[in-house]
């Protein structure tokens, strides 16, 4: 009964081992990828430093994380080039994309306790999951969000 009882805890760990390895492993592998770039505008002006961060995301009312997500920061000017997260690839992957922007004083670490909670400069859209963005297969120069 003992090693019945061990095999029988073993083979499923066994298993879920193998599993998670195949798993992690396709995620390893590099996807391929398209340019995206766009331009961050708020009541028509552009907006530096803006964390664009584009997670992609099943099709229809779904918008559950289908793979690694990319981000870019707006420069002077609004604009933003994406690149795939903790890697060194550019771009993004085709499909629908759930949108984030994020303002720079939301991303900075208070100073202490007493520092008042930053008020977002952006409207409530820009973080709430309810942007999205479908990349074409070419990528795109024209991912652009103007923002009221």
């Amino acid at each position: 009964m003992t090693f019945r009882f061990r095999f029988s805890v073993f083979l499923p760990l066994l298993v879920l081992g193998w599993l998670t390895g195949i798993a992690g492993g396709c995620h390893s592998r590099e996807t391929e990828t398209v340019p995206v770039s766009g331009v961050v505008t708020l009541r028509r002006e552009p907006v530096a430093d803006v964390l664009v961060s584009f997670q992609p995301s099943t099709k229809g009312h779904s918008a559950s994380p289908v793979g690694l997500g990319s981000v870019g920061i707006t420069d002077a000017q609004g604009r933003f080039q994406l690149k795939v997260v903790a890697s060194d690839q550019g771009g993004t992957v085709v499909g629908r994309h759930v949108v984030r922007l994020t303002a720079k004083a939301l991303r900075q670490e208070p100073t202490d306790m007493a520092t008042p909670a930053v008020k977002n400069p952006l409207p409530p859209q820009s973080l709430d999951g309810s942007l999205s963005f479908e990349v074409p297969p070419g990528g795109t120069d024209q991912a652009n969000f103007n923002l009221e």
